[in-house]
């Protein structure tokens, strides 16, 4: 599937596979068509430039859309770069009509459902001790932009082969209430079909993440990667 993706840009790109990154380095002007297929695949290069191209594109936007709605330019910072990495994911994991996708309205869906995400998150960040917010709201700020979603691009190939090794309904469930961001309910009703009722959901959404955890846990060194 990963050579697929590459095979493909390097054909829409009209270069040898080798040239793609070289090629998207020089590129004036990106098809939304270029943008979907290189934010899908996991050449570090390649992803550089795309996450680039989508920074210049969509910054602007972003942090209107976030001081418009009484948010901070650090956290339009922190929006966009949840939303392409939710981009990311999603490009990875879904059989999306590179002819059909509309990449402004697919990601302007992203970012703003990630921004209201947010700012319920921290309302209830307002109930925890003033000590533990500053624990869990502690970066390192040295770090560019770019060094941080390298941090995050491994961190999610990890939590993508952590989750290759639960079984389909699990990798399912787990990829809808992470990525998807839906509610318990809502998974509900996706699977009605399967489930009896929701108390049935609850727990099936409670075994997966349990069985995440166990994966993740049995080994320490890569789980580390996740904190």
């Amino acid at each position: 599937m990963e050579e697929n993706r590459l095979l493909r840009l390097a054909q829409v790109l009209q270069c040898p596979l080798d040239q793609v990154a070289h090629k998207l380095q020089k590129l004036v002007s990106w098809s939304d068509q270029v943008c979907l297929l290189a934010i899908s695949v996991m050449n570090r290069l390649v992803l550089h430039y795309a996450f680039k191209e989508l920074y210049r594109r969509y910054w602007e936007r972003v942090r209107a859309h976030v001081l418009r709605n009484s948010g901070n330019l650090d956290q339009a910072k922190d929006l966009l770069q949840d939303s392409l990495l939710k981009l990311h994911m999603r490009a990875q994991r879904e059989a999306l009509d590179l002819e059909k996708t509309n990449l402004e309205a697919y990601f302007t869906t992203i970012y703003k459902n990630t921004w209201i995400s947010q700012q319920q998150k921290a309302k209830k960040m307002l109930t925890v001790p003033l000590e533990d917010q500053k624990e869990l709201e502690r970066l390192p700020e040295e770090n560019s932009f770019w060094e941080e979603e390298e941090v995050r691009l491994q961190q999610s190939r990890y939590l993508k082969a952590s989750m290759a090794k639960l079984t389909p309904m699990q990798r399912q469930i787990l990829n809808w209430l992470y990525f998807d961001e839906l509610k318990p309910a809502e998974i509900y009703e996706r699977l009605k079909g399967e489930h009896s009722s929701r108390q049935v959901t609850y727990n099936a959404i409670l075994a997966a993440k349990q069985a995440l955890k166990k994966i993740i846990e049995s080994d320490p060194v890569k789980a580390g990667s996740l904190t």
